[in-house]
């Protein structure tokens, strides 16, 4: 890709598909730069190369180029299928420019002083894309305003923005025009004196640009009837249209009229909207309308440009309003046209490659698509043309470009010849006009160019013949002709060149030379027009002093006679009290400077002076007056106007009083000051009282005035500079007001706005009352100010011996910063008040509450006085082996951790059903007899147990033909005899089972349920299970007890007592 052109690449296409593709640029601040597009119908391969050109960029700088590929749709709006980004850097094609002369007037603070009705005297220009330039003007109100730039479009676009500005320095605009022409123009009404402004500035580019300011008085709307497309009232009635449509001529012609046009729109295509006008002649809206009645777009501008674009949603038919606002009514012209793009199916070129010969290019026309091809070659004759020929063409094409040359003879014809070709779809019916175009080129035989206010040159060329007449004649600003002749031009090889001079004009309004140039036969051949603005003489400058009127005049002829006359007038009702009568200047240069003297006019006033400028036969050029000044008599020269002085007659050189008398002039008490002016003529050292209080304005005279402009005041005793009258403190200089009547004033007084407060010791803002508004509750601590709980404290964190708790008057200190105070006497206090974690404990047994704190108690309620653990419980809260059985009831106290108990605190793995000492996990036989004698694995010898160290009982250490017991372990059945030992037991244990019942259930000896020849029980008939039953090793012997109660539970005990089971192992107790 390069500045103007660039390769596109689509890949992946169908064949049998149509598509069109669109690229646009942008730089880098977003605004549109240009673009391209095409179409691809039917491809032949998948991978089609486009080429894309356009015009270069105006701006240097980086440029992004959007490419989008769409399925192609004859309405527009195919759906999107693809997008590519791309950026390059531009060089840009603008002209190179630096500061203007008006610089710097970037901003309105900073605006250019301009004249209306005057050409700028130096070029103009935006010398970058972001300067903005400002100039102001001072406008009287109904005058009608024309503000207008000029400049080439291609190299950058401006734009124009106006205001007024309003007495609080606001700005209120007057009208803005930001379009894409050569040109900006803008025109308004004022409506008050006032400060207007101008601002020029870039929305691409740095640009030259000519300015220019003109004003004339309003004049009324112009009187107008129906136009042709009447009556079109509404939109049932209204006038349909094809695009690009714009129609001039039309009107708004009474306060109710409407007129409505039916446009067909399509879905995704933007459309641009606008009506010119003249907006001081009645101020135009418009609006687009649904055929539902919906309004979709409206005009909002208050110019004479009302336009806006809209993007089609919905492809349909609408109805665009126009109408007068507030029932005016005006002339307009209209211009609806579709923004280019994707939608283009034929475009033709016109280019003339001289006056006489010219071709119309066709492009990007669909094959197999038949066109209608109209040509002209014609003469243009301002807005119009005259046809030198015609011609119209039929034909279907078979690939995308045709070129149709064109040729004219224009031999002895001066003039715009323009080649002009409309370029239509002839399948439609009526046929639709797809692109037109037109060249043109001047073939001028004769041009006249002005070369002051009184000459121009004549020019001839490309001529064929020696005979010519030309007709000229100067038409003035009125439209009447100032001057006007005849000359037969001297022709020599097919060109002549002749001067013509006329008379001066007297007024500066525009002028015109109009020129024609005729053959032998009187036939019109061409004709030319210039215009000039006349340089008249005129008056540039006046002022006026007390003796005399001085001003300058310009545009001088030299060596001609001019006359001129001053006058001075009273500016009250313009009575002219003063003048010079004609006075003959001959001019030696363009200018000079001139002056009038005069003596003092009859009186002291405001007088104005006024300057008329005439030529040596009377006739007026020019004229400037109202400027004012006030002009005093002093016949004596005291300095006192005739009028006031009560002593005209003063001697020269002696000093007079405000009166105009001098001392001389009778001054009884000889204090300079007349009798008659003298308030006290008998006492020297008074004479006046301004302020008529009766005291004497000489503060240091009698009766002395020490305030003399001051009615309500004399006397100041101490000196402060306040009257006695109005000072608080009249005897003491240091104060003299009391804003807040607190009996201390106001430069002393620290607060004195505020009645309860007047001093702060410590400087900290406070008042020291502090009984009063913001008293101080430490008034000498600057760091202390409030103590918002009454404990003594101050609430400032930061200052000396802060509250750390200022709600809580019982506490302020709160050292692990907890948020509970560390005052053990008061509220919320602190049991920990180093340790963050911890502040209460309720049982007070050293512990905290907080069991997420340090040190938590796990029995936060243990009684008074109770001895207590590491986690702060007693030993009737304990649970040693945290199986949730507290100690004092718990018969296995060592249950392994990860166990579930049963209600005697004992886990799986303590449990020994059958009661031989072997634990369940580990006991091979289950259901030993009770009493029996067990091995390792827990089996008697009825069970296949081997005892090897007992010979006489074949294994079994047990039996009752064992002579006697095994040397090695052993557990006895019982010592005694009998079964009274038996029964004993059995009756022991009842009795104490029936205790403990009658205590609360509690059991407080282990059970032993055997497997076998004991009952089996349900889980809601007893929950135990049986404990381990450990083999007793005592050298006494002693025999243990077990029986069986009528639920079938096992029980044990040594019977002599020393022995218990506690559910893991034997206790001596």
């Amino acid at each position: 890709m390069t500045e103007v052109n660039g390769t596109v690449v689509f890949t992946n296409l169908d064949p049998t598909e149509k598509y069109s593709w669109y690229v646009a640029f942008e730089n880098a601040t977003g605004y549109y730069a240009g673009g391209e597009s095409g179409l691809i119908f039917t491809p032949s391969t998948t991978t089609v190369t486009r080429w894309a050109e356009w015009s270069p960029m105006k701006m240097p700088g980086t440029y992004y180029a959007s490419v989008s590929l769409s399925e192609y749709s004859a309405m527009g709006g195919g759906a999107l299928l693809d997008t590519y980004n791309y950026s390059w850097t531009a060089n840009g094609t603008g002209p190179n420019l630096s500061h203007d002369y008006y610089e710097p007037n970037d901003s309105e603070n900073a605006a250019y002083a301009i004249n209306v009705n005057q050409s700028m005297n130096y070029s103009t220009n935006v010398h970058n894309w972001s300067e903005d330039d400002w100039f102001e003007y001072q406008m009287v109100k109904d005058m009608t305003m024309w503000i207008n730039i000029t400049f080439l479009h291609v190299y950058g676009d401006l734009q124009l923005n106006t205001y007024r500005l309003a007495s609080n320095g606001n700005k209120i605009s007057t009208g803005y025009t930001h379009s894409e022409n050569d040109h900006e123009r803008i025109m308004f009404n004022t409506t008050t004196n006032a400060t207007y402004l101008i601002w020029v500035f870039s929305s691409a580019g740095a640009n030259n640009y000519t300015l220019t300011i003109e004003a004339e008085p309003q004049g009324p709307p112009p009187t107008i009837s129906g136009d042709q497309f009447e009556p079109n009232e509404d939109d049932g009635n209204a006038t349909w249209t094809t695009l690009t449509w714009n129609p001039s001529g039309l009107n708004i012609h009474n306060s109710s009229d409407e007129d409505w046009f039916a446009v067909n729109l399509t879905s995704g295509i933007v459309y641009h909207f606008n009506v010119t006008f003249v907006d001081s002649q009645g101020d135009i809206d418009t609006a687009l309308w649904n055929a539902a009645g919906v309004k979709v777009k409206q005009g909002s501008t208050s110019t004479s440009d009302e336009k806006f674009s809209w993007n089609c949603t919905a492809t349909a038919t609408y109805y665009f309003q126009v109408d007068g606002w507030n029932g005016a009514t005006n002339g307009y012209g209209i211009f609806i046209e579709e923004e280019g793009g994707i939608r283009l199916t034929g475009t033709l070129a016109a280019t003339l490659t001289n006056v006489s010969e010219g071709l119309l290019t066709s492009t990007q026309l669909l094959s197999g698509q038949e066109y209608t091809l109209h040509s002209s070659f014609s003469l243009k004759n301002g807005s119009s043309h005259v046809n030198l020929s015609t011609d119209s063409k039929v034909w279907t094409t078979d690939g995308t470009f045709t070129e149709d040359t064109y040729t004219v003879d224009t031999e002895d014809k001066g003039g715009w010849f323009c080649l002009r070709g409309w370029l239509y779809d002839s399948t439609d019916s009526p046929m639709t006009l797809m692109n037109s175009d037109e060249s043109c080129l001047r073939h001028m035989i004769v041009d006249i160019t002005a070369t002051g206010t009184n000459s121009a040159m004549i020019g001839g060329s490309n001529l064929s013949a020696s005979a010519y007449s030309l007709d000229w004649s100067l038409i003035d600003s009125t439209g009447a002709t100032h001057e006007s002749g005849t000359l037969t031009p001297s022709v020599s090889s097919n060109s002549f060149s002749e001067t013509i001079q006329w008379s001066n004009p007297t007024d500066r309004g525009e002028h015109c030379i109009n020129i024609a140039l005729k053959d032998s036969s009187g036939d019109f051949l061409e004709g030319d027009v210039e215009c000039f603005q006349p340089h008249i003489p005129e008056i540039n400058s006046l002022s006026l002093t007390d003796s005399s009127v001085d001003f300058s005049l310009t545009n001088l002829s030299s060596g001609t006679v001019y006359l001129h006359e001053s006058q001075i007038y009273w500016q009250a009702n313009e009575t002219v009290a003063k003048e010079s009568n004609n006075l003959t200047y001959f001019a030696q240069s363009s200018s000079a400077s001139r002056s009038w003297d005069f003596d003092g006019p009859p009186q002291s006033g405001n007088y104005c002076a006024r300057v008329m400028l005439y030529t040596q036969q009377g006739e007026i050029l020019d004229s400037l007056g109202d400027v004012c000044r006030m002009i005093i008599n002093d016949g004596d020269d005291d300095g006192v106007a005739d009028e006031n002085d009560d002593c005209p007659n003063t001697p020269t050189g002696e000093s007079v009083d405000p009166n105009g008398c001098a001392s001389s002039q009778t001054d009884s008490d000889g204090d300079g000051w007349s009798d008659s002016n003298d308030e006290w003529p008998n006492d020297p050292s008074q004479w006046a009282d301004s302020d008529g209080d009766g005291h004497g304005d000489n503060s240091s005279g009698t009766n002395g005035d020490a305030f003399p402009d001051d009615s309500s005041e004399w006397s100041d005793s101490d000196g402060d500079g306040c009257g006695d009258n109005s000072d608080a403190f009249p005897d003491d200089s240091n104060e003299c007001t009391d804003s807040d009547g607190d009996g201390v004033g106001d430069n002393a007084d620290l607060f004195p706005n505020t009645v309860s407060q007047w001093a702060d010791a410590d400087g900290d803002g406070c008042g020291d009352n502090p009984d009063g508004i913001s008293g101080d509750q430490f008034p000498e601590d600057a760091t202390q100010c409030i103590d918002a709980d009454g404990d003594g404290h101050g609430d400032n964190l930061s200052g000396n011996d802060p509250d750390e708790l200022p709600e809580n008057p019982t506490q302020w200190r709160d050292i692990d910063g907890d948020g509970y105070g560390d005052n053990l006497n008061g509220s919320d206090a602190d049991r920990y008040p180093i340790d963050p974690t911890q502040w209460f404990d309720r049982d007070g047994d050293g512990y905290g509450d907080n069991l997420d704190g340090t040190n938590p108690d796990a029995c936060p309620d243990t009684p008074p006085m109770s001895v207590v653990d590491g986690n702060g419980c007693s030993a009737d809260e304990r649970d040693s082996d945290g199986d949730g059985v507290n100690d004092t009831a718990d018969l296995c106290p060592s249950t392994p951790s990860g166990e579930t108990p049963n209600i005697y605190g004992c886990g799986a793995s303590q449990l020994d059903n059958d009661g031989d000492g072997i634990p369940n996990v580990t006991d091979d036989c289950a259901l030993t007899a009770l009493g029996a004698r067990v091995d390792e694995y827990g089996c008697s010898a009825a069970q296949g147990a081997v005892f090897p160290n007992d010979g006489g009982d074949n294994g079994s250490t047990n039996s009752s033909d064992d002579g006697g017991d095994d040397s090695g372990n052993q557990v006895s059945d019982s010592s005694s005899s009998g079964d009274d030992g038996f029964w004993s037991g059995v009756i022991l244990t009842f009795s104490i089972v029936i205790v403990l019942l009658a205590l609360g259930g509690a059991v407080a000896v282990v059970t032993l349920r055997g497997k076998g020849d004991v009952a089996d029980f349900e889980d809601d008939e007893y929950e135990g299970q049986g404990t381990i039953v450990q083999a007793i090793h005592s050298e006494e012997s002693a025999n243990e007890q077990r029986w069986q109660d009528s639920n079938g539970v096992n029980w044990c005990r040594m019977e002599d007592g020393t022995y218990r089971w506690d559910g893991n192992q034997w206790i001596r107790q």
